[in-house]
C-alpha cells in the first residue's frame, strides 16, 4: 500500500516498514517457541532460523531488499553451522551459492535490486568458504562452536592444516584475480578484505611485528597502490586501462532514469518557433463586376 501510494512511494517508508514487520514477526516467534511452547532453546534455535531463512528469503524477492538477502543468507549458514559436519557444510553450500549467484550479476530478467541481492549472497558465499577454510577457524574451533552438541577438542590433521594454510594464502588473491577479470568492484573489495583477513592470520602465527604495525603498514601500501592505480588510469588513453577507468560511472538508478526521461520529453516538447510578423488577416487580391464592369481590389 505504500508503495502504491504516490506520497509515500520512494521514500524509504515501504522499505522501514517491511523490517520491522519481519522483524516483530521474527522476535515474536522466538518468544512464543520459549515461553508457550516451551521449546528447548536448541530446538527453538534451530526452528527460528529456519523461519528466519525463509521470511528474509520471501521478503529479499518480494522488495528485492539487499538487505533480507543478506539477512536470509546469514541465517542459512548459521543454520548449518548447527549441524553435524557443519565446517564441510560451509564450504559446499558457501561455494554453491557463490557460484549459482555470481551467475544471475548481470541478468537481464531481474531487477536491478535483485541483482544487488545476488551480490551481497555472492559475497556471503565466498565469505562462508573462506570462514571454514581459514587455518585459525580450523585451529580455534569457531564454527564448532556453534554447534547444537560441541564436540570435545582433538587435534587437527597435519594434512587438513596444511590444506587449510594453503586455503588461506590462496583463497585472497584467487578472488581477487576474479574480480579484476570480471570488473566487478564488489570482488576486488572482498578480495582486498580476505587478504588483510590472511595478514592478521599470518601476523598470529608468525610474530613479525605488532598487530598494529602490521596493519599500519597493510593500509598505507593499499593507499599508495590505490592512488598510483588512479594516476595511471586517469593518465591513460581516453581514461581507460584493460577495461578499467577512474571516471565515476552511474550507480544511481533514480539519476540514470531521469537521464533516460530528459530525450522523451525533448521529443514532445514543442518546437522553437522562428521570429516572424505577427498572424493576422492577409488579403491576396481579387476581382468583382458585373454587366461589363470590372475592377481589381
Amino acid at each position: 500500500m505504500l508503495e502504491a501510494s504516490p506520497r509515500s512511494a520512494r521514500r524509504g517508508a515501504a522499505g522501514a516498514t517491511s523490517v520491522l514487520g519481519v522483524g516483530l514477526f521474527l522476535v515474536g516467534l522466538g518468544l512464543t517457541l520459549v515461553e508457550t511452547a516451551r521449546l528447548r532453546d536448541d530446538d527453538a534455535i534451530d526452528v527460528l532460523l529456519a523461519a528466519a531463512v525463509l521470511t528474509c528469503g520471501l521478503a529479499a524477492w518480494r522488495w528485492g531488499s539487499p538487505l533480507f538477502a543478506g539477512l536470509a543468507g546469514g541465517a542459512l549458514f548459521c543454520a548449518l553451522a548447527r549441524l553435524p559436519q557443519g565446517r564441510l557444510l560451509w564450504l559446499l553450500a558457501g561455494a554453491a551459492l557463490a557460484g549459482a549467484t555470481a551467475g544471475r550479476l548481470d541478468d537481464g530478467r531481474l531487477a536491478p535490486s535483485h541483482r544487488a541481492g545476488a551480490a551481497v549472497l555472492t559475497v556471503i558465499g565466498i565469505g562462508a568458504v573462506y570462514a571454514a577454510a581459514n587455518v585459525y577457524s580450523l585451529d580455534e574451533g569457531i564454527l564448532e562452536h556453534l554447534a547444537r552438541l560441541a564436540p570435545a577438542r582433538e587435534d587437527v590433521p597435519r594434512g587438513a592444516r596444511l590444506a587449510a594454510a594453503a586455503a588461506t594464502a590462496l583463497l585472497p588473491p584467487a578472488v581477487l584475480a576474479w574480480g579484476l577479470g570480471s570488473r566487478r568492484t564488489v570482488l576486488i573489495d572482498t578480495g582486498i578484505v580476505l587478504l588483510a583477513l590472511s595478514l592478521a592470520t599470518l601476523r598470529h602465527y608468525v610474530q613479525l611485528a605488532p598487530l598494529w604495525v602490521v596493519f599500519t603498514l597493510s593500509g598505507a601500501l593499499l593507499v599508495v597502490v590505490a592512488l598510483a592505480v588512479e594516476r595511471a588510469l586517469r593518465r591513460a588513453r581516453d581514461g581507460e586501462l584493460a577495461g578499467f577507468t577512474a571516471e565515476p560511472l552511474f550507480s544511481d538508478e533514480r539519476r540514470q532514469q531521469a537521464l533516460q526521461i530528459m530525450p522523451v520529453v525533448a521529443t514532445f516538447a514543442p518546437g522553437v518557433r522562428a521570429p516572424g510578423p505577427e498572424p493576422g488577416f492577409a488579403g491576396e487580391g481579387g476581382r468583382f463586376g458585373g454587366g461589363g464592369a470590372q475592377e481589381k481590389f
